[in-house]
């Protein structure tokens, strides 16, 4: 078979709901015949490919597929499966749900449905690649593919905090689009719609962010409001910074002043010739460094969403457990095989990487990469509580006491955040503020979600509910009235008679026709605008009350 061409459908269309990356494949002598008539086809491919054992197909049920390969299936048919089977083991779940071409007579197309276009639209012609290997009898390098899948799928798809958003929004039936490459994401349409992006919001100050950037001014300012911080100073030589060492006094914590995700933080110092190494590692990633009072305790996140907290987590730091047999080295290796473990934040945990502060942790704890741990004994590689650095979390939610509960919730409105992370050292959680020790540390204004999402351990908190409940209180509607007209003659007339009875009405009205783009009357744009482009353009649109569209019986299906 011959792959023709391959084309993403985004929005609901003829086979799903849900976007859809179609395949048009020329199958030569393939065409009209089922893999049963191939000989050995079937066997060879449940060989290659055990994992389609599970498919539930038509029948609904695990072994579904094998049915279908023995009663007889077209190829295009297999080559989803294969396809679908692919993306699970890229990452991507829900391997049945994805088959979407009904169409048993074309035998000619293969259709996915996906939220992940970019990985989809690689992975559907390997499947076809794949389904040619099994007919040859020739090998095929899977897992190579699906590591190029996974890579493409870091790079393209949507991260762990705009996913966690999106997922909440497609529960509440709230439409989304995505707007780049990265975690741009418009939800609802018109005067409804919201801008995110990872876990900031389009009402999200600007000069709050700013703020929370500065880790110094933060400070300042809710230590302002009686919010318990530690002391600390901005240094930008390694002679202020042994200073503040002696002026704060050991231990101490040396950070860059605007960084982010735990990098160059270097913790528990107490000799000069510490903190002199520690102000080289933030100086590589800003030009002023922190250097300040070291809080003895548990490292605490809590999010603060719309005001209220939400969820919070237990920070550990990176570790590994020895095992008596394997180097430190060897563990780490290990350990980022863990399927949990990613590049980045595409999974749950980041997979640990050997960085000068880890060494320099180690070090400091009397370990080098190349000792053997007893077995059943922890190692600390590093302070950061960061996941970005290889940590770990507990959801501790529901063990909050109300009082460091109030105290972050007053925190996110002093700095004026939606949505913040809220960093505190404490001996316990669930115990009133201490009066001497401990407090909040950082904020953070666009925190990762994924701890609470996928905590290593406790409950997962649906935060992304939270947040588009924050956006859209009580059921707010994200949707506006959309008028489509569409058919053979009359289609402008109808549609500009419509807009003008709406206008009346005293709404915004955003119209396309043949003729152009409009709001309130006013051509914005020229052309036969009658296709899902246009629409867009209207449906993106906040000042628009209603939609009025003239929709082209091909732009239906583009």
């Amino acid at each position: 078979m011959k792959i023709e061409s391959v084309k993403a459908i985004s929005g609901a269309n003829i086979y799903s709901h849900q976007p859809v990356v179609m395949m048009w494949l020329d199958l030569e002598n393939l065409k009209g015949r089922e893999s049963r008539e191939v000989k050995e086809f079937n066997v060879r491919l449940l060989e290659k490919l055990p994992q389609l054992r599970e498919h539930h197909c038509k029948a609904g049920k695990p072994g579904g597929f094998v049915e279908s390969l023995e009663e007889g299936t077209h190829f295009n048919h297999v080559v989803e499966h294969i396809a679908a089977e692919m993306l699970a083991q890229a990452g991507f779940a829900e391997r049945d749900k994805k088959i979407c071409n009904k169409d048993e007579k074309d035998d000619s197309k293969a259709v996915i449905e996906t939220t992940t276009v970019e990985t989809t639209r690689y992975i559907m012609p390997i499947a076809a690649e794949f389904a040619n290997a099994i007919l040859k009898d020739e090998s095929f390098s899977f897992r190579e593919k699906i590591t190029e899948a996974k890579e493409i799928a870091a790079d393209t798809e949507l991260g762990p905090s705009a996913s966690a958003i999106v997922e909440a929004a497609e529960k509440r039936g709230i439409p989304w689009t995505r707007e780049n490459d990265h975690s741009l994401v418009q939800l609802g349409y018109g005067k409804n719609l919201h801008f995110v992006q990872s876990a900031l919001t389009g009402e999200t100050s600007s000069i709050a962010v700013d703020l929370a950037g500065d880790k110094d001014a933060t400070k300042k300012r809710l230590e302002k409001f009686s919010i318990p911080v530690p002391d600390g100073e901005v240094v930008r030589s390694e002679a202020e910074a042994v200073e503040a060492l002696e002026s704060i006094g050991a231990p101490v914590v040396v950070k860059p002043l605007d960084g982010r995700q735990g990098k160059g933080v270097s913790l528990n110092l107490s000799t000069p010739e510490e903190v002199v190494k520690a102000f080289g590692i933030a100086r590589e990633f800003s030009d002023k460094v922190l250097v300040e009072e070291l809080f003895e305790g548990k490292n605490y996140r809590l999010l603060v969403v719309g005001g209220k907290m939400v969820a919070a987590s237990e920070r550990l730091p990176c570790h590994i457990t020895g095992d008596g047999r394997h180097t430190i080295a060897e563990i780490i290796e290990i350990e980022n095989r863990n399927p949990m473990r990613g590049e980045g934040h595409e999974k749950p945990l980041t997979k640990i990487k050997i960085t000068p502060i880890l060494l320099a942790s180690m070090l400091k704890e009397g370990w080098i990469l190349e000792d053997v741990p007893e077995a059943g004994e922890q190692v600390f590689l590093c302070g950061g509580m960061n996941l970005s650095t290889g940590g770990t979390a507990k959801d501790v939610t529901d063990a909050v006491h109300p009082t460091i509960k109030n105290l972050c919730e007053r925190a996110a409105r002093v700095i004026n955040l939606d949505i913040c992370g809220v960093d505190l050292v404490l001996e316990d959680i669930s115990v009133p503020l201490p009066k001497e020790k401990g407090g909040i540390i950082e904020i953070n204004a666009v925190p990762g979600l994924r701890m609470h999402t996928f905590p290593s351990e406790g409950t997962p908190r649906d935060v992304g509910a939270a947040i588009i409940e924050m956006l859209y209180p009580n059921s707010k509607p994200a949707r506006i009235p959309i008028i489509s007209i569409t058919g053979t003659n009359g289609k402008t007339t109808v549609t500009r008679m419509i807009s003008h009875i709406l206008a009346g009405e005293n709404l915004n009205v955003g119209m396309t026709t043949s003729t152009g783009i409009y709001f309130n009357g006013e051509q914005i744009a020229k052309g036969d605008t009658t296709g899902p482009i246009s629409a867009r353009t209207i449906l993106g649109d906040k000042a628009v009350d209603v939609a009025v569209l003239e929709t082209a019986r091909g732009g239906i299906v583009r």
